[in-house]
């Protein structure tokens, strides 16, 4: 028997309470498990969140700034650098240079120069990698072509560290 909401809810789809059990009664037991999944709210925010993490691995080389098999001693322990989309009013993207010194422990630290920027640009050409047999060479995100901006003497990919590093 259906209880006093089960009738309303069908009332208000268009079809009596018999047309909805001959509806469930025909899906095959995919249909039924994909019906009670896309009504959970966060079983779907955690299939989105799953799927953006397998997009993140497949695009790896893509989305990085450095070559993943370039090592440098002189890398490791680097903060994050913000980047800045506007430079006063322009749209310039870029992050400042670092500038490597020690502490008064004779530790390596890392102080932001904003005076030197490093000009970024979208689809910057990289390092070579490989996607899905085809051979690329341009990244979402990397240092601006020294021709493109006489200002800007720093060719080494070393100068952007988006995410931070550790221990090279």
């Amino acid at each position: 028997m259906a209880s006093i909401t089960e009738q309303v809810d069908s009332a208000q789809r268009g079809y009596s309470m018999d047309e909805a059990e001959a509806q469930v009664e025909v899906m095959s037991q995919r249909q039924l498990i994909w019906r009670r999944f896309k009504k959970h709210r966060l079983a779907m925010g955690a299939t989105a969140v799953v799927i953006a993490f397998y997009l993140v691995v497949i695009f790896a080389d893509f989305l990085a700034t450095n070559d993943p098999f370039d090592d440098d001693a002189n890398r490791g322990y680097t903060p994050p650098q913000g980047i800045r989309l506007f430079d006063g009013w322009v749209p310039r993207p870029h992050v400042c240079a670092r500038v490597g010194a020690r502490d008064e422990f004779f530790r390596k630290v890392y102080v932001k120069d904003c005076e030197q920027k490093v000009p970024l640009s979208f689809f910057a050409k990289g390092y070579e990698y490989e996607l899905f047999g085809i051979k690329f060479d341009r990244h979402l995100i990397g240092i601006s072509d020294p021709g493109d901006d006489p200002d800007n003497p720093q060719t080494a990919e070393a100068l952007i560290s988006i995410l931070g590093s550790d221990e090279q």
